[in-house]
């Protein structure tokens, strides 16, 4: 087995187990896997700075500032104290204020006799509209949004790591 192949099979097998944590426990499992990344990426760009440092070659502020706030982030996701439910709820916020958007402009569309995008604006707007709702006042119904989104992570890995496997062509 050659390295880029071997390399895919341990990528759809944290893909798959990312999907599992996530429809498991949510926001929180992902959390997690950005406080590692965070704390990972500023501890090399860190090591890389210090490195240059070590060679006496000239350095900008940009290496040492953004080492130390992706480590920063880090460890405020695992301390709590920001979530990636912060980001997620931006967001809604910005699928709900496109949905009114969407269906504004749909009914602009239709008011000038084009049907077809303005129906197609309209219900796109309907839709957001409707998922951005949803996801604010129905508390299930968020918990049912992650343990879809983990369950489609999952699959996607699963099916990826399936396929890495049978391809024959990577000898």
């Amino acid at each position: 087995m050659n390295k880029e192949k071997l390399s895919k099979i341990l990528t759809f097998a944290v893909v798959i187990a990312m999907g599992v944590l996530i429809a498991i426990f949510g926001t929180d499992a992902i959390d997690i896997y950005l406080g590692v990344v965070a704390c990972v990426a500023g501890v090399v760009v860190l090591a890389d700075t210090i490195y240059l440092l070590t060679r006496k070659e000239k350095l900008v502020a940009t290496p040492f500032i953004v080492s130390l706030v992706l480590i920063a982030i880090g460890i405020t996701l695992f301390a709590d104290y920001i979530s990636f439910e912060l980001f997620v709820k931006i967001l809604v916020v910005v699928i709900l204020g496109t949905g009114v958007g969407l269906l504004c402009y749909g009914i602009y569309l239709l008011a000038h006799k084009e049907t077809s995008g303005g129906i197609l604006n309209a219900v796109m707007g309907v839709v957001a509209l409707v998922l951005a709702i949803l996801y604010m006042a129905v508390p299930d119904f968020s918990k049912a949004f992650w343990i879809i989104v983990g369950i489609v992570i999952a699959v996607y890995g699963a099916l990826g790591l399936v396929f890495t496997i049978a391809d024959k062509s990577s000898k």
